[in-house]
């Protein structure tokens, strides 16, 4: 979930700095875990990113896949029961 405090700030007045943007992309492309990218970028943005506990790495089609199996229909399952 993403909650939004202050974004538009950053687009008036281009707080984002080449630095700033390079170190989220090697981030990236290094392929740091998911809650280092999302805690560089709460900073610069100003918001609050949630990483699932149980996030894994996967592909688009992975994914897509791992939709249609029996363990993700599962967890759905035991999810709306808990609910």
């Amino acid at each position: 979930m993403i909650s939004t405090k202050k974004p538009i700030r950053f687009v008036v007045k281009n707080e984002f700095t080449d630095e700033a943007i390079f170190s989220v992309l090697e981030k990236v492309l290094r392929k740091a875990p998911a809650r280092q990218v999302a805690s560089e970028l709460e900073k610069l943005l100003d918001i609050s990113l949630d990483v699932p506990r149980d996030f894994e790495r996967r592909s688009a089609a992975e994914y897509e896949a791992y939709k249609k199996s029996i363990e993700y229909l599962e967890k759905a399952i035991g999810m709306q029961q808990k609910n």
